[in-house]
């Protein structure tokens, strides 16, 4: 199985395991030891064979210069637009005062995934061939031009998110958030592996503060908490069943 084919079962698998919506609406879902979780996927053999393709999907962030960002149409206002990432429109953490607690911040932030060996991101193998009503063509793929010096957190085990989540706690109803403004004071970007979000993909975890509730992260994903981009290429246009870039 080619690298590519591996990174698109697994976005599928990912996709497929978890429903966000329904555990935030219910409160369902399982809690386990992270140290438990951990070496839970140590044993995935999917994991094991990504890893031996595309190690920068598995560990630290060493390829900031192949960092990617998939816009869909759900968001395009005019038609024929072409939307571009841009600072403007980029809500950072620290204007995030009177935000509702979230381990995965929809409204503020700015989220990139790792090229593949194939050229896409793992953001992109979710979209699959064609699309959903959620995530409607035309599709347009940005290369981020990252500045130097950036910092970014690696969340690389389920162990490691929790203790992240711990060192910059937000309780809340008995729950426990990261505090993504305080966050922000020291790092510009989390980077989230493929090891992690298979060992916490859907899962809570109790802690002494409290229950860190699920992240849905679903794939390899860098979410930026300050503007630290020089520039932005426009690398691929996805419309029907043709592609361009």
């Amino acid at each position: 199985m080619t690298s590519w084919l591996l990174v698109t079962h697994f976005a599928n698998v990912m996709s497929r395991y978890t429903d966000a919506f329904m555990d935030a609406e219910t409160g369902m879902g399982s809690m386990i030891d992270p140290l438990v979780a951990d070496e839970m996927a140590t044993h995935s053999g999917l994991l094991q064979r990504i890893g031996e393709c595309e190690p920068d999907l598995m560990r630290f962030l060493r390829r900031p210069d192949r960092q990617h960002w998939t816009r869909t149409a759900r968001h395009i206002l005019r038609p024929g637009e072409t939307p571009s990432p841009n600072e403007s429109s980029f809500v950072t953490a620290c204007q995030a005062s009177g935000y509702n607690p979230s381990v995965k911040p929809l409204d503020r932030g700015f989220y990139t995934s790792t090229a593949t060996a194939a050229g896409c991101s793992m953001w992109r193998a979710m979209l699959g061939p064609s699309g959903s009503m959620l995530y409607p063509q035309p599709w347009f793929t940005w290369e981020m031009v990252i500045d130097e010096g950036v910092r970014i957190a690696e969340i690389t085990s389920a162990t490691k998110w929790v203790d992240f989540v711990c060192s910059y706690a937000l309780s809340c109803n008995g729950m426990v958030y990261p505090e993504w403004v305080k966050i922000a004071q020291e790092f510009d970007a989390v980077h989230i592996t493929v090891p992690a979000i298979v060992a916490g993909q859907g899962f809570h975890f109790g802690t002494s503060l409290g229950t860190i509730p699920p992240a849905f992260w679903d794939v390899e994903t860098t979410f930026w908490l300050r503007w630290r981009f020089a520039d932005a290429r426009l690398m691929a246009t996805v419309k029907g069943s043709w592609h361009t870039g």
